[in-house]
């Protein structure tokens, strides 16, 4: 060692460094530190690939239709109240039957905007919106205070 610094890497996982390296001759400038070189092992986890988003265009409906497979089937089982389950089921089914899909294409994200990108990006959004709400219920109280009363 050479002076009273001391040359040190830390690690949480001492697993993931390999290949340490500590050069005695320092090549890059005059110091009194040691070159320390190493390869660490890390896992990357790459952005997940991109489906399309699907989506009901309830406009473009054939309500006609679907009105018609409904009081058929509430003809079939009369005795179903609005909230049963095979009444939300059957409901499921005609929106299936008679409404529209249409396939939303998503942007495709860089491969490093991983899962932890995402998620500081929503915390970045959320922060904002919660600056903004405030911001927005400071000014109509400043302006509920200054409006004349009837």
């Amino acid at each position: 060692m050479c002076g009273n610094i001391l040359d040190i890497a830390a690690t949480n996982s001492p697993d993931r460094v390999r290949n340490v390296i500590v050069d005695d001759k320092n090549k890059f400038c005059c110091s009194d530190h040691h070159f320390i070189s190493f390869d660490t092992a890390i896992r990357l986890s790459l952005a997940r690939p991109v489906e399309p988003r699907k989506s009901k265009l309830y406009s473009k409906a054939d309500f006609p239709s679907m009105d018609n497979y409904l009081t058929n089937y509430l003809f079939m089982h009369p005795r179903l109240a609005p909230i049963d389950t095979p009444m939300t089921d059957a409901i499921s089914s005609a929106c299936q039957l008679y409404v529209p899909t249409i396939t939303i294409p998503r942007k495709k994200l860089p491969k490093w905007f991983d899962g932890e990108a995402r998620h500081l990006l929503k915390q970045i959004c959320t922060s904002v919106k919660r600056k903004n709400t405030v911001a927005s219920n400071e000014r109509s109280t400043v302006w509920k205070k200054n409006s004349p009363t009837n």
